[in-house]
């Protein structure tokens, strides 16, 4: 993890970036790039405050899930901005005329895409 924090910090400084902002499912994987992340922050001596980490609950999110999300953000210090994504692809889904019952792939590709837009734009 600290080979990759250094890495991070040194790219983020050769292009003058100070904040990152991140989607935070909750899962391992989000949760390791938020400490790595967290970590080059404090190699550049940017307050934890400069993480900004998003989380963007659907369908599908347990309580138990977001509740580890919320408590990573605190752990880290970083900044939380939550978007709940179920109204957004309710619309999607019913224009597509995909029941939201029906999970399907395309009812979990929605809610992936629908994240990465927000996160993307």
């Amino acid at each position: 993890m600290q080979k990759a924090s250094t890495l991070l910090a040194d790219y983020a400084s050769s292009i003058g970036v100070s904040s990152f902002v991140l989607g935070l499912s909750g899962g391992l994987d989000s949760a390791y790039v938020a400490e790595v992340a967290s970590l080059s922050l404090k190699a550049l001596k940017q307050p934890s405050s400069s993480l900004i980490l998003v989380t963007l609950p659907g369908f599908g999110t347990s309580k138990s899930t977001f509740s580890v999300a919320l408590d990573m953000i605190a752990h880290l210090g970083a900044t939380h901005i939550n978007i709940d994504i179920k109204e957004v692809c309710s619309l999607l889904l019913k224009s597509m005329n995909i029941k939201e019952d029906d999970r399907t792939t395309a009812f979990e590709n929605v809610q992936a895409r629908v994240r990465t837009t927000i996160l993307l734009t």
